[in-house]
């Protein structure tokens, strides 16, 4: 007689997190790149105040692009190095820039990129919670 087994014992609880906060530190870029995309979600961005367009941060591509993802074993991370690309904080969050020379200032609307949405959240707790435990094997017995 053949039986198919599932051995279900102690789940051995994962050691190495590196993978996986990998593969959060992914979902979180994407989610930031598809900001750009939709040019904001949830609420979009103000469109350019010169043409009314709608606004997608992307004249010369350089923010986009900057975007740097980087993980390790106990964390994900996606980033802009504002020492490269010094207008990423005022589009992110808005703000007056002074022309202190020029003897005017403007106003930037918040443009925000650097957000995740609610069904990322979704997707990290479901990638934490399959992670969690090691899958246990189906074999078969003889």
């Amino acid at each position: 007689m053949m039986e198919v087994v599932a051995d279900f014992k102690i789940p051995e609880i994962r050691e190495n997190w590196a993978e996986v906060m990998g593969d959060i530190g992914l979902l979180v870029y994407a989610s930031i790149e598809q900001n750009f995309i939709e040019g904001g979600r949830l609420v979009k961005w103000p469109p350019l105040a010169r043409t009314g367009e709608p606004s997608h941060l992307y004249k010369s591509g350089a923010l986009l692009e900057s975007l740097t993802m980087e993980s390790g074993e106990d964390f994900a991370r996606v980033y802009v190095d504002t020492n490269l690309i010094p207008y990423a904080a005022i589009h992110n969050f808005g703000g007056t820039i002074v022309f202190k020379t020029k003897g005017y200032s403007i106003q930037m609307p918040q443009r925000q990129y650097m957000m995740f949405q609610e069904e990322d959240k979704t997707a990290i707790l479901k990638t934490l919670g399959g992670a969690v435990f090691i899958t246990p094997t189906i074999r078969r017995a003889v």
